[in-house]
């Protein structure tokens, strides 16, 4: 599969992925790979799958995808743009972490995602937007800490706690919209971030928003 991608014959690459359901722990590790498909088998992405492949700049995940591994894609310098399927459930601890180019991360309406890793996008310091989808109950911490271009954050799932570090040294980020279910904000859950002019409040039950 490697050697197809290196010579870039995506079209067998993909041919070859089909015989799998998941990308083995390590299996991409370090390729010099530019860009990859991953057909519909594909259930699962492994630890460090594609870490460190600092030159993939563009991936398709698979639309029966159910979980991204730790550290899935971790220090994949030169991604700049991810699509989570509809049908992922889970991203595990530092699954995009280091992602230095990365850009923009979309949600696919509906989203199923229900648990976001610790460190997830810790250190994705081009990202500019984010909206974590309403599904999501995992409590996460550090998950956009050093992400230094965010700009506006909407966390729509029914958490209660911002954790410690959760948005530490987000330099640039001005806006952030939380659910009213939040009753905990945890010591220096925004340490460093100075630029902060608005915080909306969302209420779930009575549909209507409150600014602060």
């Amino acid at each position: 599969i490697i050697t197809a991608i290196n010579e870039k014959r995506l079209d067998i690459a993909y041919y070859l992925l089909m015989e799998l359901n998941r990308i083995p722990d390590n299996y991409f590790y370090g390729a010099d790979i530019t860009k990859i498909v991953l057909p519909s088998t594909i259930r699962s992405i492994g630890f460090r799958s594609f870490g460190h492949c600092k030159s993939l700049k563009w991936i398709s995940l698979s639309s029966s995808l159910k979980k991204i591994s730790e550290e899935s894609f971790f220090n994949c310098k030169s991604l700049k743009k991810i699509t989570i399927p509809s049908s992922v459930i889970k991203i595990e601890n530092k699954a995009f972490n280091f992602c230095s180019s990365l850009s923009q991360i979309i949600f696919t309406i509906p989203s199923s995602v229900t648990s976001i890793g610790h460190e997830a996008f810790d250190n994705c310091s081009s990202l500019h937007q984010i909206i974590i989808p309403p599904n999501v109950t995992s409590e996460f911490s550090s998950l956009f800490s050093w992400c230094s271009s965010l700009t506006k954050v909407i966390i729509l799932a029914p958490i209660t706690t911002i954790k410690s570090f959760n948005f530490k040294r987000c330099s640039s980020l001005k806006e952030i919209t939380i659910p009213s279910t939040i009753h905990t904000i945890e010591s220096f859950a925004f340490s460093d971030c100075k630029q902060i002019k608005k915080i909306v409040i969302f209420s779930c039950d009575k549909k209507h928003i409150k600014y602060l």
